[in-house]
C-alpha cells in the first residue's frame, strides 16, 4: 500500500478544513437569507392586507360621497364626507410615498448583491478547477440576483409612477375644488369631473394592491430558492 507523505497528508487535511469552512459559511448565509426572504414575504403580505384596507375605507367614502351628491344633499353632511376624503388622500400620499422609498433601498440592496455575487464567481473562477460544484453555484447565485434587481427594479419604477400619477391626481382635486367653491352655476359639471378622478385615484390604489401582490410572489418564489440551495448544500 502506497504511504502518503507527511507534506500530502497535511495538504489533504488543510483542503477538508477549508471545504469544511466554506460549506460552513454558506450554511450560515443560506440559513440568513431564508431569514430574511421571511421577513421580506412577511412585509409584502402585511403591506397588501393594509392597502386593501385603505381601498376599502376610501371607496366607502366616495360611495358615501356619491350618494349625498346624486341625492343633492348639501351642507354639514357633504363638507364632513369631503373633508374624510381630502384627510384620506393626504394619508394615502404619505404611506405611498413611504413604499416608493423602500422600492428604492430594495433595489440598492439587490445592486448589492449582485456585486457580491460577481465577486464571489471571480474568485470561485479563479481557484481554477478545485471546486467546480462551488463555481456553478456561484454562476447560478449571480443569475438569481440579477433577475431579483431587475424585478425590483421594474417595481420601484411602477411604484414611483403610481405616485406620480395619485399626486397629480390630487392637485387636480385641489384646483377644481377652488373651481367649485367659486362657481356653483358649474358645480354639475365640475362634479362629475370630481367624481372621475376619483374613479382614477381608485383604479390607482387598485395597482397598487397588484403591485404588492408581485412582489409577495417574488419573495415566495426566493424562498423556495432558499431552501432548495439549503437541500443541496447538506447532500454535499
Amino acid at each position: 500500500m502506497k504511504r502518503i507523505s507527511g507534506y500530502a497528508a497535511f495538504l489533504l487535511l488543510l483542503t477538508g478544513m477549508l471545504s469544511y469552512q466554506i460549506a460552513t459559511a454558506q450554511s450560515v448565509s443560506n440559513a440568513k437569507q431564508r431569514q430574511d426572504d421571511k421577513k421580506g414575504l412577511a412585509a409584502a403580505n402585511a403591506g397588501v392586507a393594509d392597502d386593501r384596507r385603505d381601498l376599502d375605507r376610501l371607496s366607502d367614502l366616495v360611495m358615501r360621497w356619491d350618494h349625498l351628491m346624486k341625492a343633492g344633499r348639501d351642507g354639514a353632511a357633504l363638507q364632513h364626507v369631503e373633508e374624510q376624503i381630502a384627510e384620506e388622500l393626504r394619508r394615502d400620499l404619505r404611506e405611498t410615498a413611504i413604499q416608493v422609498q423602500k422600492a428604492e433601498h430594495e433595489v440598492k440592496q439587490s445592486t448589492a448583491e449582485v456585486r457580491g455575487s460577481r465577486r464571489e464567481v471571480r474568485r470561485e473562477a479563479h481557484d481554477g478547477d478545485q471546486n467546480q460544484r462551488a463555481l456553478r453555484d456561484d454562476r447560478r447565485d449571480l443569475r438569481d440576483d440579477r433577475r431579483d434587481r431587475r424585478d425590483e427594479v421594474r417595481d420601484a419604477n411602477k411604484a414611483e409612477d403610481i405616485l406620480a400619477r395619485k399626486r397629480e391626481i390630487a392637485k387636480e382635486m385641489i384646483a377644481l375644488q377652488k373651481r367649485i367653491d367659486a362657481d356653483k352655476s358649474a358645480d354639475p359639471v365640475l362634479q362629475a369631473k370630481k367624481r372621475s378622478l376619483l374613479s382614477d385615484y381608485l383604479a390607482l390604489s387598485r395597482e397598487e394592491i397588484q403591485l404588492g401582490l408581485r412582489e409577495a410572489a417574488e419573495d415566495t418564489r426566493e424562498l423556495k430558492e432558499d431552501r432548495r440551495e439549503t437541500r443541496e448544500d447538506r447532500k454535499q
